[in-house]
């Protein structure tokens, strides 16, 4: 378990790099695509489909992102009222739900994927599964870290400070 906490620590800084470098080249031809329909009365094309594709990948890489490093908005006042033990039991059964949807997402985002890669996008030429593919990337990020999750419940609950 030790390596994949080491992996996982990893695979969020990768993504936190990402998002971030994503979020950088998007605003920045966002920017230059304003500037140049002002300035020059020039258009690129490209620009939106790329803005799309980028930002489809931002949120769902981010998402993973945000869910391993527990940062998450929560609605969470009948948890805080439970007891210790109630609380593992709480947090062991939605983490097993959680990996549940991330392998339904994971399963049907991969034929999802392989249906849009059959045609590609309008400018760029892409493959259309270039849309969707963040979906499984972001998925299985998830998986690992519900996993990692449900380690720490079944082992450290109860031993703050241990983890």
């Amino acid at each position: 378990m030790f390596y994949l906490k080491k992996f996982a620590n990893l695979l969020s800084k990768i993504e936190c790099i990402f998002c971030g470098a994503a979020l950088f080249v998007t605003t920045a031809i966002n920017t230059i695509e304003i500037i140049s329909r002002t300035l020059f009365s020039k258009s690129f094309s490209w620009v939106q489909e790329l803005s799309v594709i980028l930002s489809c990948w931002i949120i769902f890489i981010g998402a993973a992102y945000i869910y391993k490093n527990k940062q998450l908005l929560n609605v969470d006042f009948l948890y805080v009222k439970a007891a210790g033990r109630v609380k593992m039991i709480w947090d062991f059964f939605i983490q097993l739900s959680i990996i549940f949807v991330l392998i339904v997402l994971i399963v049907f985002g991969y034929k999802f994927q392989a249906l849009q890669a059959v045609s590609t996008t309008y400018v760029l030429h892409l493959p259309n599964n270039i849309y969707s593919v963040p979906l499984i990337v972001s998925a299985c990020s998830m998986l690992i870290g519900a996993v990692i999750k449900i380690y720490d419940i079944a082992f450290y609950s109860g031993k703050e400070g241990t983890k």
